[in-house]
């Protein structure tokens, strides 16, 4: 994953193609959580970062790494509340994206753009509001089921997985699992996107997430990512990724974070 200007700041053509080229065929995955503690607005911010980031790697004909499962919410949360995970938002935006045809500019030759991993209990857990999607999702032709089986390493067999079938990470949030994540993908030399926005994991474990993360990239930003020659060595990049306490557009985010 190589860093460009976004083609959200004014920039021209041009720099919208080098992010179409850099994404074409590539499957990015995209994982987080957020604390129960976080407040409203904050959390939609981070669906809205999830959201947007969908849209643009489908629409630039790259493909995504997914999950699905629970959509669990703070205890006496309305229905409506934003879910500490952020699967079904992505999910719901790759449903979209696929009844307008947005993944026609994958290649055919890498396989399915989507691939959906899920174990035995996660199936299970799928609210039944999310059922019908889950199964035109799997139906769809363009999606990729790949099952573990139920068991104690359920959870580190689906990232190991994970890791395998995506070319880079998104991470927002999280505990342990992103950190487990964040390791697996640089193992392999793959790209870790982390972004800074502090929302807590919803488990609250780990050691500080992809916020923490995002700190430790930007004072050795190689271990990272692959850098073009204009920002090799130096953090400028990063410092575009910065989501400021949500201060910064989430579209302004997504497009530096993919670019």
């Amino acid at each position: 994953m190589t860093i460009t200007k976004s083609p959200l700041d004014g920039d021209d053509v041009s720099a919208v193609t080098t992010v179409q080229k850099s994404l074409l065929g590539r499957r990015i995955q995209i994982a987080g959580s957020a604390s129960p503690k976080t407040d409203v607005a904050t959390t939609h911010y981070a669906h809205e970062i999830v959201a947007q980031t969908v849209r643009e790697i489908l629409n630039s004909g790259g493909g995504l790494v997914l999950a699905a499962g629970k959509e669990p919410r703070p205890d006496g949360a309305s229905p409506e509340a934003p879910s500490l995970i952020f699967d079904w938002t992505a999910l719901d935006v790759v449903a979209e994206c696929l009844r307008r045809g947005c993944c026609d500019a994958w290649p055919d030759k890498f396989g399915h753009p989507i691939v959906l991993t899920i174990s035995e209990k996660a199936e299970l857990d799928i609210p039944d509001g999310r059922r019908q999607l889950y199964d035109e999702l799997v139906d769809s032709g363009r999606v990729r089921l790949e099952s573990i089986m139920a068991g104690s390493r359920a959870a580190t067999l689906i990232r190991q997985r994970q890791a395998t079938f995506s070319d880079a990470l998104i991470i927002l949030g999280g505990g342990t699992g992103v950190e487990h994540l964040a390791h697996l993908y640089q193992s392999r030399r793959k790209a870790v996107v982390p972004l800074d926005l502090a929302i807590g994991a919803s488990r609250d474990d780990g050691t500080g997430g992809a916020t923490r993360l995002a700190k430790y990239a930007r004072a050795e930003p190689n271990r990272f990512l692959r850098f073009t020659t204009a920002f090799a060595g130096t953090e400028a990049a990063l410092s575009g990724l910065a989501t400021r306490n949500c201060a910064v557009p989430s579209r302004h985010c997504i497009a530096r974070s993919i670019s």
